[in-house]
């Protein structure tokens, strides 16, 4: 029991004649919630009291110091949830203000006492040595006097997390690597632009703007720095992963004081750790491919809590650059992910709520405890009050996970071993998922794993390509020279066909039946929605084989230029619900909005998150469409929070037309090779069309 002063001479037993007045209160003058304890008087009498509202009053007492013990749980409850006021405290004004006096017109004696002088600690007990006892003054309650006790404030404040996880071969330090490369490529690919100018002019043609069917092979190669390192996230922008990274409040408080923000961003399934701008170390087999392995989804997610860890001195240090802080009373995380990284912040949220196996909490707690910071007490991470999930944010699952562990070698099915997707509703405060339409993306390995159902968790089926919703794509705003069209280029083989052994005297026929099935295979590819003008049958190709036999290949190709820009819509649709739900995201630049155009777009971060006021139809005599408004009112409407409104908005079928008439929506499927064998962005037919796969999400 603490002993707050007690007189080691007591007085007779039978003087029990003297009174005592007490106010406890906190630093802003506010009092506990009549909390239970025991006054010991000066002989060692003892009397039941409240700390409430009213002050403490007792009369008949021994005279001499007295000390209070108050219920050790709830006063603790009680006094840590209370902040120290900024600068001196005006507790003792205030009240004086209203109670000049105290009993029988006394003046009030003013202490500040720690929490500490008020509890008797529990064995194992700690709590902060600022407020142990005897930590301010030495506690003097004597009878005859009224005391106004101002108990010192405590720092437990909220940890706010937002945490990001990019998409498979997604990876902002080798995409801003790769950007420099591009930029130092623009007057070698105008010089293949112009070449395929020229071929024309040859021919009679003249245009102001060619077409990509018109261009040559050359136009289509990234720079040799790329190409040579097989580096798939080098050739990719920014994706709205870390675009949202960038717009969340990073190492700061909210505006009260009460919370601290951090952010945390993770590189994408399938690339390396490393934040050099340089290109990603890439496991394109397992990691991209299937994955896992090192750079796999479970792995990112291990990646992640040890990144947030390996944060905790510096978020320390940035707190007590402002005040001494005791520890947190509450962890909240907003987590958004993209394709597999969408399945990764699934994951994680799943390992943060779990209590026994879960990696976060046993990491993140011995983290706290070897820098000597407390959680409140009865922290418990069971308690929406004390760790929650306040926002999930998610841009086209697609955990497409082999699980070797039972023989599933496949990434087109339901079986993603130990990746838990399913979302805990009463446990995740909100959850927004932004799904690719099934028919504008229907890869055979995309296949999308969709939330599971909750009044508060909301899907949102849009038109676009997996790349078009989360981001990847270029943007021609993202450079200077809005003529360079290398990185918005298409360039899909839709269809092979080869044959070997051909006798000289069937080569025409056997090439005729090939062209005539790649005509088929054109038709039933635009049949989904894609211009017909953008399609070509190049040259077919014949040499010789084995015993004067050919060999004979002709291919079908969709090329394409396409704009960058829908996943900035999505972006806006993203951020404007987010912030409708309390994340702290921050959207100014200076003087402006990320989202404006100014005189420095091309700089900075502004670059990738504006876009063109209108788009011009490529293929038809019409007014331009106003796409800068459109987004705009698509995110006011996110912002004000109606899914009902934003689903009719962006969820049509004639705005699938209108974007793919706008060549806003990429050809993500083709019949490429990987590996020699292995067609990994091949469609998916379904009932003799290409249709995506889509699975209902499970326990």
């Amino acid at each position: 029991m603490s002993t707050l002063g007690v007189n080691s001479c007591c007085l007779s037993c039978e003087q029990y004649k003297d009174w005592i007045e007490i106010v406890i209160r906190d630093e802003h003058n506010r009092p506990f919630p009549n909390i239970k304890g025991i006054l010991t008087g000066a002989c060692g009498a003892t009397y039941p009291i409240t700390v409430g509202e009213h002050p403490i009053f007792l009369d008949s007492l021994a005279s001499g110091r007295v000390s209070i013990t108050l219920e050790n749980d709830l006063w603790l409850e009680a006094t840590q949830s209370r902040l120290p006021a900024e600068g001196k405290a005006k507790g003792l004004k205030d009240w004086l203000s209203l109670h000049p006096h105290g009993y029988n017109q006394s003046a009030w004696k003013s202490q500040t006492l720690a929490l500490g002088d008020f509890i008797q600690l529990k064995p194992n007990q700690e709590i902060p040595k600022r407020h142990l006892a005897n930590a301010c003054e030495t506690p003097n309650l004597v009878t005859g006097k009224s005391h106004y006790i101002t108990i010192q404030g405590c720092r437990y404040i909220t940890l706010r997390l937002g945490v990001f996880f990019d998409g498979t071969a997604n990876n902002t330090y080798s995409a801003k690597w790769g950007k420099k490369q591009l930029d130092k490529h623009v007057n070698l690919w105008k010089t293949s632009y112009e070449a395929s100018n020229a071929i024309l002019r040859d021919k009679g043609i003249f245009k102001e703007h060619l077409s990509a069917v018109e261009l040559i092979d050359k136009c289509f190669e990234y720079p040799a720095e790329i190409e040579n390192l097989e580096c798939a996230s080098a050739k990719n922008e920014l994706t709205n992963i870390q675009k949202l990274f960038d717009l969340y409040r990073n190492n700061e408080f909210s505006d009260n004081k009460d919370a601290y923000y951090h952010a945390q961003y993770i590189t994408g399934i399938g690339t390396g750790n490393s934040t050099e701008i340089a290109p990603a170390d890439e496991d394109q087999e397992c990691g991209q491919g299937m994955g896992i392995g090192k750079y796999g989804v479970s792995e990112k997610v291990k990646t992640g809590i040890e990144q947030i860890c390996s944060q905790m001195e510096q978020i320390i240090l940035n707190v007590e650059r402002k005040f001494a802080l005791d520890g947190f009373h509450k962890v909240e995380f907003d987590v958004f992910g993209f394709s597999r990284g969408a399945a990764a912040a699934r994951h994680f949220i799943n390992d943060v709520l779990d209590t026994t196996e879960g990696l976060f909490q046993k990491s993140f707690s011995a983290t706290c405890k070897s820098y000597k910071l407390d959680m409140t007490h009865n922290f418990d991470w069971n308690s929406n009050e004390h760790c929650c999930i306040a926002f999930a944010g998610l841009f086209d699952t697609v955990a497409a996970v082999a699980n070797f562990w039972e023989l599933d070698f496949s990434a087109h099915d339901n079986d993603n071993g130990p990746i838990k997707l399913w979302l805990n509703p009463d446990r995740v405060a909100k959850a927004v998922h932004l799904v690719a339409s099934s028919h504008t993306e229907y890869r055979h390995n995309f296949s999308v794993n969709l939330l599971n159902k909750a009044p508060h968790f909301d899907e949102i089926v849009v038109p676009g390509a997996h790349s078009d919703i989360g981001g990847g794509y270029h943007s021609r705003q993202a450079f200077s020279d809005k003529s360079y069209l290398l990185p918005l280029l298409e360039n899909q083989l839709i269809k092979s066909i080869s044959k070997d052994n051909i006798p000289r005297f069937e080569e025409t026929r056997i090439v005729n039946s090939m062209l005539s099935r790649l005509e088929k295979s054109k038709e039933f590819d635009q049949s989904h929605g894609w211009s017909k003008d953008s399609y070509l049958i190049p040259k077919h190709k014949i040499r010789f084989a084995a015993k004067d036999n050919k060999y004979a290949e002709a291919r079908l190709l969709y090329r394409n230029c396409t704009e960058g820009d829908l996943s900035r819509l999505y972006l806006r649709v993203m951020f404007g619900l987010a912030v409708h739900h309390g994340v702290p995201f921050d959207d100014s630049e200076g003087s402006n909005v990320v989202w404006n155009k100014s005189n420095d777009s091309n700089i900075g971060k502004v670059q990738y998150y504006t876009i063109p006021t209108s788009l011009h139809y490529p293929n038809k005599n019409a007014p331009p469409f106003p796409f800068g408004e459109f987004c705009q009112h698509a995110m006011n409407i996110a912002k004000s929070g109606n899914i009902i409104e934003l689903q009719e908005t962006l969820s049509s079928p004639k705005l699938t037309k209108l974007f793919q008439s706008l060549n806003l929506i990429h050809h993500s499927s083709n019949e490429s090779l990987s590996s020699g064998i292995i067609k990994p962005f091949k469609p998916n037919l379904k009932d003799n069309r290409y249709l995506r796969e889509e699975y209902e999400c499970e326990v």
